[in-house]
C-alpha cells in the first residue's frame, strides 16, 4: 500500500491509496483540525447508514516511518464528513478554511442539484431572445422581399418604357417605387 499527500486548501492529507481508491486518514485530519480523533471516529462509526458505512481501517505509513492501523474514509466522503465538523470547535487558524470549505460543498450540491434547474432556465431565456429574433429577421425578410419585388417590377417598367412614352410624360421617366 502506497501513501499519498493530498493538498487541500494548503492543508496536506496523508492519503493511503488502495488500487485506485483514495482514503484520508482521520486522525492526522483531526490533528490538522486542533480536534479529537476518538470522538470524530467515534461519531463516523455511531453513523452506520452514511459516513459510518465508508469508514475503514487500513495499515498506512505513519509519519513516524512505522506502520500503523489507522481509520480511513475514502476521499470523496471526507468532504461530507468535514462539513458535518463544528467549526466552532476546530482550531482558530484553521477555521477559516473549514468555513470555506463547507461553503464549497455547498456550492458543489447546490450546482450539481440545481445546476441543470440554471441551465434550463438560462436556456429557455435564450431561445425566447432568438425565436423573438427570428421573427423579427422573418418579419424584416418578408418585408425587404416586398420592397426588391416592387423596385423590380419598377425597374422592369422603366426598361420597357419607350421613347414615345417618355415624349408622352412630358420627357420624364414616371417612378413609382419607394424603398
Amino acid at each position: 500500500m502506497e501513501n499519498e499527500i493530498v493538498e487541500i486548501n494548503g492543508a496536506g492529507f496523508i492519503c493511503p491509496k488502495d488500487g485506485d481508491d483514495i482514503f484520508v486518514t482521520i486522525k492526522p485530519a483531526c490533528e490538522l483540525l486542533g480536534i479529537d480523533h476518538s470522538s470524530q471516529i467515534r461519531n463516523l462509526k455511531n453513523d452506520p447508514e452514511f459516513l459510518g458505512s465508508t469508514v475503514v481501517n487500513m495499515t498506512t505509513v505513519g509519519a513516524d516511518g512505522k506502520d500503523r492501523e489507522m481509520t480511513c474514509l475514502p476521499l470523496q466522503f471526507f468532504f461530507g464528513w468535514l462539513a458535518q465538523i463544528d467549526h466552532t470547535k476546530v482550531k482558530e487558524e484553521v477555521r477559516p478554511k473549514v468555513i470555506q470549505y463547507k461553503i464549497e460543498v455547498c456550492n458543489v450540491l447546490y450546482n450539481h442539484f440545481m445546476g441543470a434547474r440554471k441551465f434550463l432556465e438560462e436556456k429557455e431565456k435564450a431561445i425566447g431572445k432568438l425565436n423573438d429574433r427570428i421573427k423579427l429577421a422573418r418579419k424584416n425578410f418578408r418585408n425587404a422581399k416586398g420592397i426588391l419585388s416592387n423596385a423590380e417590377s419598377a425597374m422592369d417598367k422603366v426598361a420597357r418604357t419607350t421613347y414615345e412614352e417618355y415624349k408622352e410624360t412630358g420627357f420624364q421617366i414616371d417612378i413609382d417605387f419607394e424603398a
